[in-house]
């Protein structure tokens, strides 16, 4: 059940991370450094926690949420290499 819960975790992170930053380059490389710092960084913090509460079962879930939440920032980070920079809107009116 952790399992589950956890890739549903590190997917919905992704998928809102790339579905809200839509043709702003900067932003979402700014975004998906931040994701791969927080998969790196937070993993050794949360092991004790989750350790102590689910045992090896609840480590290896969440070694495997926070590889694929790193995999998602690192496609998030090639694919802002991709995107448009921020497209300027016209405010006159059109008759």
């Amino acid at each position: 059940m952790i399992l589950a819960l956890l890739i549903l975790y590190a997917l919905l992170m992704t998928s809102l991370a790339t579905g809200f930053i839509i043709r702003k380059r900067i932003r979402r490389t700014i975004l998906s450094i931040l994701l791969m710092l927080y998969a790196v960084f937070m993993y050794p913090l949360l092991v004790p926690i989750v350790g102590e509460w689910k045992g090896l079962d609840g480590t290896a879930s969440l070694l495997l949420s926070h590889f694929l939440l790193l995999i998602g920032a690192i496609l998030l980070f090639i694919a802002s290499f991709f995107t448009e920079k921020e497209v300027k809107q016209d405010n006159r009116l059109e008759n």
